[in-house]
């Protein structure tokens, strides 16, 4: 969720200096000019997953004598970062559609972040949550990721397990692209 707020600050700036509407008028399609923001912030989301991946397993059991486990499906990672990082991208995307300035697009993007984390179980742990805020956590992707990895980590569950938690975030990062999309071609 960290990139929200640099996915946001490059789309403000280019507004404020006249660029993305300049991009508007060539003749090429919208949604092609679109992805083509899109994608660098979506592939940064990937490499980020794989950084933090490395750090874990090869320093960080170093430093604290215990290694890491990648669960019996390692290769469950893949799909569920891809949809992810389309999660994390399009939350990012629909911020930059609706903030005006930067300190806007700090705002929403540090209030959602921090919603999404108490309520999916990240700053809190699920398992100790009151009932009202267990039943709450299903309204955060942040959530359905988080459940999706413990899944693959500490499971071992089948793809059949994960899978309804990636149709949820590919329904969310859908309903970001798409909203972003309509706001952002009427700039």
């Amino acid at each position: 969720m960290l990139i929200t707020l640099h996915i946001a600050d490059d789309f403000l700036k280019e507004k404020k200096d006249g660029t993305l509407q300049r991009l508007f008028t060539y003749p090429v399609n919208t949604n092609l000019v679109i992805l083509g923001k899109i994608v660098p912030y979506y592939i940064i989301n990937v490499f980020q997953f794989i950084l933090m991946m490395l750090v874990g397993v090869y320093v960080m059991s170093h430093i604290i004598s215990f290694s890491f486990n990648l669960g019996e499906h390692r290769w469950h990672m893949v799909p569920v970062t891809i949809v992810v990082a389309a999660a994390t991208t399009g939350y990012g995307v629909l911020v930059a559609a609706f903030a005006k300035t930067t300190e806007q697009a700090s705002t929403l993007a540090a209030t959602g972040a921090v919603l999404m984390a108490v309520f999916g179980g990240i700053m809190v742990p699920h398992a100790i949550m009151p009932v009202v805020l267990k039943k709450a956590a299903v309204i955060s992707p942040m959530y359905w990721a988080h459940q999706a990895y413990l899944d693959i980590f500490l499971r071992s569950a089948p793809f059949c397990r994960i899978a309804p938690k990636l149709i949820v975030l590919t329904v969310f990062a859908g309903i970001c692209f798409y909203i972003a999309g309509r706001r952002v071609k009427w700039i």
